[in-house]
């Protein structure tokens, strides 16, 4: 991170000021000093863990996503996912046409 005298820092006054300093130390306004966490890509059976886990309902989506790391809204789409695709589960290869819908 750079850094500069204390005696030698300009004055700020305004917010453009403020927005340029941010930009001159790689910060973003929103964002402060916290770094963003690289994107992680995850496994299908790291997926269908968490959200087998969020079924069972004996946790908040709050403790899990503390347990698995992960967001909470992470974990809702997740469990939307699996019970979207559960059906597919029990189709026959002939049915599974027919369920999707109409033609």
């Amino acid at each position: 991170m750079r850094c500069w005298n204390t005696e030698s820092a300009p004055e700020i006054k305004t917010r453009a000021q403020v927005k340029n300093l941010l930009s001159w130390a790689k910060i973003s306004p929103d964002q402060g000093a916290v770094m963003k966490r690289p994107k992680r890509n995850h496994m299908a059976a790291f997926k269908a863990k968490v959200a087998l886990a969020a079924l069972k309902d004996d946790k908040t989506l709050a403790e899990l996503a503390e347990k698995f790391d992960v967001h909470a809204n992470q974990i809702s789409q997740w469990k939307a996912q699996l019970l979207e695709a559960a059906t597919g589960v029990f189709l026959t290869p002939g049915k599974s046409a027919r369920a999707s819908g109409p033609a």
